[in-house]
């Protein structure tokens, strides 16, 4: 039986019941589009997360969580039978922007970076706290949805930032993008998470775009998107910090690349990776069609179906 963790019916509670009701049984949590099983970081979650973990290890089921993360040594989940479906994310990032036809124009270059953030998380905060202390956030085309009460910004003045007023209040977050988007020449993701390596479509769809791309998120994530095929951008940036374990060192190496473009010939500076933009956007689309990249576990009892359908 399979529970869906991005389902209305999902709740830590209707797992433990399952769990507790059942025997002998296949028990799937369907969790592709996370990291974690939802609630997990909630302190008021600790007691039934504890307990659910108790059934599961008393109980004669088999319960498997399938989850869209790398493999890291923390645990994100309630048990320790976890299915790692890495390619998910760029497998629907393809097929949902090419559902909706899109397609990349790299030469128009009017910013030299784009910085999407929609929940701004405490790492986000910090990102565009230290944009602006470096006087950076002119240079690019950000947008912040909703402002962070709770945090102390020291060199940013917060504030609503739009660069297209229709895509800040749309719902299809794969339908349309804003022109800044395209004119800007290159990507600087606020990944989901800093807990752990967790490419979303957030990473995937500048490479979709053909765009360079620099990801502020954990230690060895770019090492990460080489694992699965990716080309990192040599030509333009220094990697090193991908190898930060200090958060704060690690952000200011990552806005020292930023930096080293800005204000610089975009387009001549798109000419010398135009060809590796390319190659990426192939693995990207590569990966979209690989059906062995798709877990066992997902091909032998169902799940996803929809955006397997159409693989070789």
């Amino acid at each position: 039986m399979n529970l869906i963790l991005w389902h209305r019916s999902w709740s830590l509670e209707n797992l433990l019941k399952t769990v507790q009701n059942n025997s002998n049984k296949t028990i799937r949590v369907l969790g592709a589009e996370e990291y974690a099983i939802m609630g997990f970081d909630d302190p008021s979650n600790q007691p039934i997360l504890k307990e659910i973990y108790e059934a599961i290890s008393n109980s004669s089921n088999t319960v498997e969580f399938v989850c869209g993360g790398f493999p890291t040594s923390n645990s994100f989940h309630p048990g320790s039978n976890v299915t790692y479906w890495t390619t998910f994310w760029p497998t629907k990032t393809f097929y949902e922007l090419s559902k909706w036809g899109h397609v990349a124009n790299n030469n128009n270059f009017t910013k030299a970076y784009v910085n999407l953030n929609n929940k701004p998380w405490k790492f986000r905060c910090e990102m565009l706290d230290t944009l602006s202390q470096r006087n950076l956030i002119p240079k690019g085309a950000i947008s912040w949805n909703e402002c962070n009460i709770d945090y102390d910004f020291k060199h940013w003045k917060q504030e609503r930032l739009i660069i297209d007023p229709e895509y800040a209040e749309s719902t299809e977050q794969y339908g349309s993008f804003p022109p800044a988007f395209l004119e800007s020449f290159m990507s600087l993701v606020s990944e989901s998470t800093m807990d752990t390596i967790f490419p979303t479509e957030k990473t995937y769809i500048p490479i979709y775009f053909k765009k360079p791309f620099i990801v502020w998120s954990a230690p060895n994530f770019h090492k990460s998107l080489q694992e699965l095929g990716f080309e990192l951008y040599d030509e333009l940036f220094d990697y090193s910090f991908d190898l930060i374990e200090d958060n704060k060192k690690r952000l200011d190496a990552i806005l020292d690349q930023v930096e080293s473009v800005v204000d610089k010939d975009y387009q001549n500076l798109y000419n010398l990776v135009a060809e590796k933009a390319e190659r990426n956007y192939n693995i990207l689309k590569n990966i979209r069609f690989d059906i062995s990249k798709v877990p066992d576990s997902i091909l032998q009892f169902g799940g996803y179906e929809q955006l397997i359908k159409d693989m070789k």
